[in-house]
């Protein structure tokens, strides 16, 4: 049942899902000097795309494997939960202890190719999340996954103005609460069960 508690967990997610997408937007706009309007829209729509697809896929593989495998039904939530608490801790951990500039290349263009492949990695978390959704029905699980893509959408469009004026500064910060709501969503999937 899609209910407004639903949607608002969903958006919640979609923001801690998407401060991967959010951080290498920004990394992207202070790498390309001058980045087009149409790149910025091509990233940030597949951004999206990916943190909309994986939780799919995740959910898929999850109700394939717990059909043929029933006591997966009962350790569900407490796998979602680890995997959340991993996600959640290694984005923290990161932002704290890693030099962000790291993780950024120095690029004169960014090209279709490694869009996707930073959209494939930066997803890669959100299929997950389609663990922690195989008590949902599919059309549950297509509506979170929805709001998921939207909210990274924004977020990336934001990430890229942000990029323009601010640098990588709010960067660190934004994986330390991204990574925060996955623990706190992952804590209350492991009360409710």
């Amino acid at each position: 049942m899609i209910t407004f508690g639903f949607i608002f967990n969903s958006i919640l997610l979609g923001f801690g899902l998407a401060m991967d997408a959010f951080t290498v937007t920004i990394a992207n706009t202070i790498s390309v000097t001058n980045l087009k309007k149409s790149k910025i829209y091509l990233m940030s729509l597949t951004f999206g795309f990916f943190q909309f697809l994986m939780p799919v896929l995740g959910y898929t593989i999850v109700r394939y494997i717990s059909n043929k495998i029933t006591y997966l039904d009962s350790i569900i939530h407490i796998i979602a939960f680890i995997l959340l608490l991993i996600i959640g801790g290694k984005m923290i951990y990161e932002s704290l202890f890693k030099n962000i500039n790291e993780d950024i290349q120095s690029i004169s263009d960014i090209s279709i190719v490694t869009i996707i492949l930073q959209a494939i990695a930066t997803s890669i978390d959100a299929m997950s999340t389609g663990f922690a959704f195989a008590h949902y029905d599919f059309p549950q699980v297509l509506v979170a996954s929805i709001i998921i893509a939207i909210v990274t959408f924004v977020l990336c469009m934001i990430g890229s103005a942000i990029g323009n004026k601010f640098g990588l500064v709010l960067a660190k910060k934004a994986k330390v609460y991204g990574g925060a709501i996955l623990i706190l969503i992952g804590l209350k999937i492991l009360v409710k069960n």
